[in-house]
């Protein structure tokens, strides 16, 4: 426990701080992006209003409502692994790309 806990916490201590946006900013590929709403690793509407302040056109943002990190269904729903509609924008976003 106290060494998985150290070594998580030194991970975060250095990259907690790292902001990807300046790199977000030089991209010039089209790009899909896709948060879970209920995320608790990654904050989905924090992180969409970020990606979406750049005003590029290249940068595709989606949320899916209920999904965790993993884009799993949400509870309930579908067979738990990684949701239906992701896996078609995925294909929808390759197709509109090539």
């Amino acid at each position: 426990f106290i060494l998985r806990n150290f070594t998580q916490r030194d991970f975060w201590d250095a990259v907690g701080n790292f902001d990807a946006l300046p790199y977000w900013k030089e991209l010039e590929i089209p790009v899909l992006v896709m948060y879970g709403s209920d995320d608790s690793n990654v904050p989905a509407e924090a992180s969409k209003a970020r990606l979406e302040s750049l005003n590029k056109t290249n940068i595709q943002v989606n949320i899916y409502e209920g999904s965790e990190h993993a884009l799993q269904d949400p509870p309930g729903k579908g067979d738990s692994i990684f949701r239906d509609e992701a896996l078609m924008d995925i294909k929808e976003f390759i197709n509109s790309v090539e």
